[in-house]
């Protein structure tokens, strides 16, 4: 009888489950249709700004500003102006990445403008762009290399490549050795050689480990006694929910407040938005997906209860550890 209501009231919390989870699908597919639109007027608003930024020079606030706005919404002409803004900005071997692909774009496009464009750009800052090549003078087992923290695997060594003028840093690791580490500095036009040298080095010394032993005994014969005390994951799925399904409701009401807001300070006829507005279009995209988080993480934590014991069942058990401790010995009992 127990068990059958058991299984009742697990299908009951699987039927809520399901139903909460549709209701998330239309949910979800609605916002994502608010969150293209969204993307592209913040997107158009972000070039825009990025634009009058680069015409008063002001490149280095430009360049993240366009890069924004092609990540949220990608397009040939965005990738071009930011490709100019950071050979502006200096960063001539990022340029020269995203000229080659802004070609191809305008190529595959037929737009010959921006394919005349691109490939001046690409001629005058060929020559200009440093290169670098990273060369083991000794390899060792496990042997890590990274420059500015992105890996550089055997393949590539003694790979000529070109990079941004500027300083650079140069790691290499390998077990048992210690570290080798290195700021460079690589000028416009320069080609450098980035040796990493021998890792060699004695190795320190193996601090001796602790004599140690762990037992673990039962506390009864049978080794079958249970604490009767209420499964601590319930305790913690419960505390979960609850403070998801809180944050959902608070996020809710800021997302409702945030397009309330964003509905007066934006005109998307025109794709425009005033500051209050960008800033409403920012604020209701985290709402939501806060909102859309907390339910999400409140629905899984409650139906877990009905696959969690109401109580400990696990044996009790004790932990004998016995270190030595420079000729005495030092017992510590942890029953649980």
């Amino acid at each position: 009888m127990a068990l059958r209501c058991k299984l009742v009231a697990v299908k009951s919390v699987v039927a809520a489950a399901v139903l909460v989870v549709a209701a998330l699908a239309t949910l979800v597919t609605s916002a994502a249709h608010a969150q293209s639109t969204n993307d592209e007027m913040l997107a158009q608003s972000l070039f825009d700004e990025g634009r009058t930024l680069m015409d008063a020079g002001r490149f280095s606030e430009a360049c993240p500003k366009l890069a924004e706005s092609q990540r949220l919404d990608p397009g040939a002409g965005t990738l071009l102006n930011l490709a100019i803004c950071h050979e502006s900005e200096g960063r001539l071997a990022t340029a020269y990445t995203e000229l080659n692909a802004s070609l191809s774009l305008a190529t595959k496009d037929g737009r010959k403008d921006r394919e005349a464009i691109a490939r001046k750009h690409l001629a005058d800052l060929a020559p200009r762009i440093p290169h670098v090549s990273i060369h083991v003078t000794q390899e060792e087992d496990g042997l890590e290399v990274r420059l500015d923290g992105g890996p550089v695997r055997k393949p590539a060594w003694d790979v000529v490549t070109g990079v941004d003028p500027g300083f650079h840093f140069v790691e290499a690791e390998a077990p048992g050795f210690p570290p080798y580490r290195e700021q460079i500095l690589v000028h416009e036009r320069e080609n450098k050689v980035i040796d990493i040298p021998s890792l060699r080095a004695p190795q320190a010394s193996a601090q001796p480990a602790a004599d140690a032993r762990v037992m673990m005994v039962p506390s009864d014969p049978n080794g079958t006694a249970s604490s009767g005390r209420t499964h601590p994951l319930r305790y913690v799925a419960t505390a979960v929910g609850t403070v998801s399904l809180i944050g959902a409701t608070v996020a809710g009401v800021g997302w409702l407040s945030a397009r309330t807001t964003r509905d007066e300070e934006c005109i998307p006829e025109r794709s425009f938005c005033t500051s209050a507005g960008l800033d409403a279009v920012s604020r209701e995209r985290t709402y939501r997906a806060g909102t859309l988080a907390g339910l999400g993480l409140g629905v899984v934590s409650f139906a877990s209860l009905a696959f969690i014991p109401r109580t400990t069942s696990a044996p009790k058990a004790q932990a004998w550890v016995s270190p030595r401790l420079g000729g005495a010995t030092v017992d510590v009992k942890l029953a649980f």
